[in-house]
């Protein structure tokens, strides 16, 4: 691999290497998961929201590549993705699965994601 293709397709190699490691540990033990993630938070959010990665992986099949990258970048030259209930309604982010019928809706109660101080 030349280095100017390298170049052309930074975050390639990371994507492959990804998916190459999600493959490589499903249906194996659970991957050494990140810590809790601060969601930023709106002047009118009833609470702060941590993602927690436990409570999102299957532990019979710890793909990470469901998620990643397609529905969340990890590349650090990523731009970070804006967190709204709009967005959300519209099945991007969590709103992909939290639609009532993979998982709890967005329209629940809201304490499921968001802790109030």
């Amino acid at each position: 691999m030349t280095r100017q293709w390298r170049s052309r397709f930074p975050g390639l190699m990371v994507v492959a290497a990804l998916v190459l490691w999600g493959t490589a540990v499903a249906g194996q033990s659970m991957p050494k998961l990140p810590d809790g993630l601060l969601l930023a938070k709106s002047a009118d959010s009833p609470g702060q929201v941590t993602f927690n990665h436990f409570t999102h992986v299957d532990e019979a099949n710890p793909a990470c590549t469901r998620c990643h990258p397609s529905l969340f970048p990890i590349l650090k030259s990523s731009p970070k993705p804006t967190y709204t209930h709009e967005v959300m309604a519209k099945g991007r982010l969590c709103g992909a699965c939290h639609d009532g019928k993979k998982a709890f809706s967005l329209e629940d109660d809201c304490s499921g994601c968001h802790v109030s101080e």
